[in-house]
């Protein structure tokens, strides 16, 4: 009984190790994107090599992730806003980013 109980334990760990991985794959593409957008604005090589730099190490240190998640997620609820808006009324589109911004931050907290 203690072999199964411990093969299951393994299989959950694992499924867990998976979700963690296409969460942190999110996030690295959208530090790729978002470094693309700043170096396209500024016109500028070492701009975009700089925020890569500096969000990768943002994304690394445990406590300074949430620097990182937030805007991020905030960044998706307006996004999310914005198309909204163009469809729906006004308060349909402020809960839809709304909810988008919660949800794209917990993706980004199920990343640690």
């Amino acid at each position: 009984m203690d072999k199964r109980k411990m093969a299951r334990d393994f299989v959950d760990i694992m499924d867990e190790m998976e979700n963690v991985r296409s969460s942190r794959n999110f996030i690295v593409i959208e530090i790729l994107i978002l470094s693309a957008i700043l170096g396209y604005y500024f016109h500028s090589w070492p701009t975009f090599f700089g925020s890569v730099i500096v969000l990768a190490i943002l994304f690394v240190i445990p406590y300074l992730r949430v620097v990182l998640f937030v805007p991020l997620s905030v960044i998706w609820g307006l996004i999310a806003y914005a198309i909204l808006g163009m469809f729906a009324s006004g308060n349909i589109a402020i809960a839809g980013g709304v909810f988008i911004c919660v949800l794209v931050f917990f993706i980004h907290v199920g990343s640690r």
